[in-house]
């Protein structure tokens, strides 16, 4: 991967995920610090993860979001935005974090409740759905 192009499939596969604007925008950051691991990583283990069939996109993205929260990840964030994009409620989110807390811990729980707020900030302000 150059740094100035973005493999269309990566670029695909980011805007399924996440929605056309925050897809493309973190498929955009594959050029930042080890290129050379993030074009292995999008390119052909990504996809064996992201492009199955068994679990739908939205249940694929809470558990992310799950998982990112129980470790006290920023990347709950971005995840938290793509539930959105994928018409996952607030208060869906709100019981996942609660889940969260319970098994995990509360302080990551409460992280993620504070990324939450800024996710939907965020959804809102790029106009989205």
């Amino acid at each position: 991967m150059s740094t100035t192009e973005v493999d269309a499939s990566v670029q695909e596969m980011f805007e399924g995920i996440f929605g056309p604007g925050l897809g493309q925008q973190l498929s955009k950051r594959l050029h930042g610090e080890a290129p050379w691991f993030n074009e292995v990583v999008a390119k052909h283990i990504a996809p064996l993860v992201w492009q199955r069939s068994a679990l739908d996109m939205r249940t694929k993205v809470l558990c992310a979001i799950a998982i990112f929260s129980a470790l006290g990840k920023h990347e709950a964030g971005l995840f938290m935005r793509a539930a959105l994009h994928h018409g996952v409620s607030q208060e869906e989110i709100h019981d996942l974090l609660f889940l969260v807390g319970l098994e995990s811990g509360f302080p990551n729980a409460s992280f993620g409740a504070k990324l939450l707020a800024e996710a939907v900030a965020s959804h809102s302000a790029d106009g989205a759905d």
